[in-house]
């Protein structure tokens, strides 16, 4: 029963909506966790106890936390933030680390016999519940909340269905006091809700899963050429977009009609003016709890601080920036490539834009200096246009080296864009992408419609006032007609395959 079933919006979601308003105001929160634990047991069954470990771990260290001296605090925190972390890293990286280090040492020479993979089933979600799981320890820590003094209450905050397997992933004082207050749902919350779960249904099964045997046709081929390299690599860029904010859309969505406002995790990214506004735009809530809890704490670290002031002292202070810079930046793109999976793929995706974001840091106070030497403009239609299409190459290409499989995959992709480019024979295999006739019209129309959206968004309109100015009988027409271009265009039923959430499995 994923995001995007008909089971969950049709059926789940609103006896959730009905059972919550039976109840008594006071137990309202109940239905909720209730609810929440039951969705998280549909997919991970008796795996939802590393859920629940979580928790008592989180909830334990908040409440030994409470009246401690700030020592007696900082070793509760990091005793318990290690045991999380234990639980993530056994289940999600153990194979991975081991193999790796199987794999360095045969190399070496070394003769190591068979090697059997650790298997583990891990459970969905873990990788966002443990986060919040941290921040909460984290922030209790800091004194920026209070511990909480119910388990059961902060079990949701930790299991809240909507952001369970996809986020945002939210702090406790964003959300933990509207999860428990036992409100009343509204006919407004209601419509925002699910017109916000609506859009997030076109993008995800009209736009990504019709291009998904598309991009899987073209990541399958071992003859890569650059024309139908760059395709591929365009079309997962957009494929990811579209399920991965489509389905944040249901999820937002989800939470509303339920009372609950969370994070927004994307801001029209594509309008960024470089890579490192780009991931201010783009996974949102995941960018921020690694600037608050990674980036600033790296950054403030001792070893840091000791190796800026080497630099100050002998001189060199303008070069105390870059060292604090590149040891912060690259411990989160490191974290932020292994968070994604126990890929060496995904290690190179977040070294491949800590080397751009960085090469960023450091030109673009140059090329602003540069901008002002000759007098233009950085809102004038050129530079603008050279920052879009520089910003859509740096995507595009990291994109295509997270979808690879592997670094050789990734690389000889990228290597036939120059080596044998072969615009031509692109055309003659068109054809064979898996698209018919009719897919083609319909992803262009559903592609422009979001670019409008997306412009008028980032112009800052707002969307949903100018629909609920209509006369009633045109604002339920468009309505109506929306979900039945979802049902009709969908690419789900007879003669499509089950797209999973792509970042469900992260």
């Amino acid at each position: 029963m994923a995001y995007h079933s008909i089971q969950y919006f049709v059926l789940f979601l609103p006896l959730v909506m009905l059972l919550y308003s039976l109840f008594p105001k006071k137990k309202r929160w109940a239905v909720l966790l209730a609810a929440s634990l039951a969705f998280e047991w549909m997919f991970s069954s008796f795996m939802i106890v590393f859920n629940l470990v979580v928790v008592a771990i989180s909830y334990t260290a908040g409440r030994l936390m409470e009246g401690q001296k700030p020592k007696k605090k900082k070793k509760i925190m990091y005793v318990s933030l290690l045991l999380e972390l234990i639980c993530l890293i056994v289940l999600k990286y153990s194979d991975f680390f081991v193999f790796s280090g199987y794999s360095l040492l045969t190399g070496l020479g070394l003769e190591m016999g068979d090697y059997n993979h650790i298997k583990f089933i891990v459970p969905i979600g873990i990788s966002y519940y443990t986060l919040q799981g941290i921040s909460y320890i984290v922030d209790v820590k800091r004194k920026k909340i209070a511990p909480s003094h119910d388990i059961f209450k902060l079990a949701l905050y930790l299991s809240f269905f909507p952001q369970i397997m996809e986020g945002p992933i939210t702090r406790y004082d964003e959300v933990a006091d509207r999860l428990c207050d036992g409100h009343d749902l509204t006919y407004s919350d209601i419509c925002q809700g699910y017109q916000r779960i609506l859009y997030g249904l076109f993008k995800k099964v009209v736009i990504a899963d019709r291009m998904n045997v598309a991009v899987e046709t073209v990541f399958a081929r071992g003859d890569y050429y650059g024309a139908l390299s760059f395709l591929g690599a365009i079309l997962c860029t957009i494929q990811l977009y579209m399920d991965f904010s489509g389905t944040i859309d249901i999820a937002i969505g989800s939470g509303k009609v339920l009372g609950v406002s969370m994070a927004e995790n994307f801001k029209q990214p594509f309008f960024a003016d470089n890579a490192s506004d780009f991931w201010h735009r783009w996974h949102i809530t995941l960018g921020t709890w690694f600037k608050d809890y990674i980036f600033y704490p790296v950054s403030l670290s001792s070893f840091v601080t000791k190796q800026a002031k080497a630099c100050k002292k002998s001189n060199k202070a303008w070069f105390a920036t870059y060292i604090t810079a590149f040891w912060s930046l690259i411990c989160v793109w490191l974290s932020n490539g292994l968070w994604h999976g126990p890929k060496w793929t995904y290690i190179l995706y977040g070294v491949y834009y800590f080397l751009i974001i960085f090469l960023e840091y450091m030109l673009e106070p140059k090329f602003k200096k540069f901008l002002n030497k000759h007098k233009w403009s950085p809102k004038s239609p050129g530079v603008r246009a050279f920052r879009f299409i520089k910003l859509c190459l740096i995507v595009i290409v990291g994109e295509m080296f997270f979808k690879a499989d592997t670094w050789s995959q990734g690389f000889a992709m990228f290597k036939s864009f120059f080596a044998n480019p072969e615009l031509g024979r692109l055309f003659s295999d068109i054809s064979g992408l898996g698209l018919d006739i009719y897919d083609y019209p319909i992803l262009l129309f559903s592609l422009l419609l979001v670019l409008a959206i997306s412009i008028m968004k980032e112009k800052k309109a707002n969307i949903r006032s100018k629909i609920e100015s209509m006369p009633l009988l045109c604002r339920w027409a468009f309505w109506y007609a929306a979900v039945f271009v979802v049902i009709i265009f969908g690419a789900y039923g007879p003669g499509f395959d089950a797209v999973a959430m792509m970042y469900a499995t992260f």
